[in-house]
């Protein structure tokens, strides 16, 4: 800018249609000063891609435009967003899945992960998670080099090891069902479900006055924080007390 404005002058940049004809164009940023300076613009994101496209600038103090600039500018479609579905949180042991999708053709994914993880696919299986693969996951979505990305964090919870159940087996009506369990996973609760609607917490189960109706199966639950679970499971026969009957038979 050699000549001088007047105040207040106003600076503006415009975009040409794809056809680098300024008939119809955008403004792309303005700015309210005298002085020479820099500018900078962001090309609108529903902009039709094309590659003869110009820029120039406006000014209103004196009023006039400046000359384009002399080679076309090419503008190419930006991918729309990614979206990210995805099955987290999650606990150990079982399969983590996520998958990443743009509405924009021709795209390219590529994932990116904990630890340096990466992969050039849409969708990506864990099959037996653990706490390694918990973290952020960014998708870029790549068209002719134009790239839009998104992200989520993956909570990975730790499963209790499988608390074992001691007791439990057959017995006679009238005697109390003893049970107990554990898990090597610190920090668990315990609950119990059996027949008849029975439920229990608790590592420790007796159930005095035994009858049949509480024959079936009992279920153990090991609880780490109300996030991840684990089960085992053991039979109880409950049978009624035979009294044996004497008969006694005299003869002469």
């Amino acid at each position: 800018i050699t000549n001088p404005f007047l105040s207040p002058n106003i600076f503006s940049v415009q975009l040409s249609d794809p056809a680098g004809s300024f008939g119809t164009f955008t403004v792309l940023g303005s700015v309210t000063t005298t002085l020479p300076g820099v500018m900078k613009v962001r090309i609108p994101p529903n902009t039709t891609p094309g590659t003869l496209y110009r820029v120039r600038m406006a000014f209103t103090a004196p009023a006039g435009v400046g000359y384009s600039n002399l080679n076309n500018i090419t503008i190419k479609l930006l991918p729309d967003t990614p979206t990210i579905t995805h099955n987290s949180p999650i606990c150990t042991g079982n399969t983590f899945a996520f998958t990443g999708y743009s509405s924009t053709p021709g795209v390219s994914y590529t994932w990116q992960g904990p630890g340096g993880w990466v992969r050039t696919s849409a969708t990506e299986v864990f099959p037996n998670v653990s706490t390694n693969e918990k973290g952020t996951y960014i998708i870029t979505a790549t068209l002719n080099g134009c790239s839009a990305v998104d992200s989520f964090v993956a909570v990975v919870d730790s499963t209790p090891v499988k608390p074992v159940i001691s007791g439990g087996g057959t017995f006679c009506a009238g005697n109390i069902i003893a049970m107990s369990t554990y898990s090597t996973t610190s920090g668990v609760t315990y609950k119990w479900d059996g027949p008849a609607g029975f439920t229990a917490t608790g590592q420790i189960v007796n159930r005095s006055s035994s009858n049949v109706a509480m024959s079936g199966y009992y279920k153990v639950t090991a609880d780490l924080l109300g996030k991840c679970k684990s089960e085992d499971s053991t039979l109880v026969s409950v049978y009624n007390t035979l009294t044996p009957k004497i008969t006694v038979t005299i003869s002469p």
